[in-house]
């Protein structure tokens, strides 16, 4: 049986390597803090001086460039690097000091050796607030140094799905051709497909919740009652009868929900 996390083991990593500029006052301070504190002086190339503690070091470069690194870090930077040499208080304020990094972003790149070698991949990434919020809190700054098994794990969503019946008719989405081999497969239209906001749907209405898996991706699909209002529909919407069900293409996972919630 699994261990249960702790809520220590739960919460978010601090902070282990912190970089930043000093003016030469500043480093003579800090210099001056790290001497009075009988930290162990050694020696870094291209360092004014270097010093370690119980639970980090400090390194501070001819440049003027600081690096504290080690367990202690964050709480080096709180208690003495801002309140005792720096007197700004800018760690764990970046959404005050910078709130421009908190706004909606698109971030491009590409795969690829080219047209020589092959076929070049682009894709881009639009993130808001609430994404760039859910990002820091898992603890996500670089994709490349994100472990296969971390990347599993935010990759498990839930997407939630529209159970629409009216006049023995079923509401069901009709993949386009542009999505070539599941063209013309037929799924339950999922909220995001809709248009409607999750605010429309009633926590009383909720049916119940399916799990899939693609290829390694483990995707929870929520099944909401809804009731459909308008007359248009969004594009690739269908009603089908009931009794052509069997007539029509669908997913192997939607038949069986399809199926089985009829039944009920």
């Amino acid at each position: 049986m699994p261990k249960k996390k702790t809520e220590q083991e739960e919460a978010p990593k601090k902070l282990a390597i912190y970089t930043l500029k000093l003016d030469d006052k500043q480093m003579e301070t800090l210099h001056a803090i790290l001497k009075a504190k009988c930290w162990e002086s050694f020696e870094v190339p291209y360092a004014r001086y270097a010093y370690k503690g119980l639970d980090c070091n400090v390194t501070a470069y001819e440049s003027r460039k600081v690096v504290i690194a080690g367990k202690g870090t964050e709480d080096f930077v709180i208690n003495v690097l801002e309140p005792e040499v720096t007197k700004a208080p800018k760690l764990g304020y970046d959404e005050v000091l910078h709130p421009d990094w908190f706004e909606a972003h698109a971030g491009l790149d590409e795969s690829g050796k080219g047209d020589f070698f092959g076929p070049v991949i682009a894709a881009t990434v639009i993130a808001d607030k609430a994404a760039i919020d859910a990002w820091i809190k898992a603890g996500v700054k670089d994709s490349k140094k994100i472990a296969d098994t971390k990347i599993v794990q935010l990759e498990k969503k839930e997407v939630v799905r529209l159970w629409c019946i009216k006049d023995n008719k079923i509401l069901l989405h009709k993949i386009t051709a542009s999505a070539k081999r599941l063209s013309g497969i037929h799924e339950l239209p999922s909220l995001e497909e809709s248009k409607l906001s999750k605010d429309s749907l009633v926590k009383s209405h909720f049916i119940k919740s399916k799990v899939r898996t693609i290829t390694r991706f483990q995707i929870t699909e929520a099944i909401y009652r809804h009731t459909w209002t308008t007359k248009t529909l969004p594009a690739d919407f269908v009603w089908v009868q009931l009794d052509k069900i069997s007539t029509i293409t669908l997913s192997g996972p939607h038949k069986r929900w399809i199926v089985e919630l009829l039944k009920q």
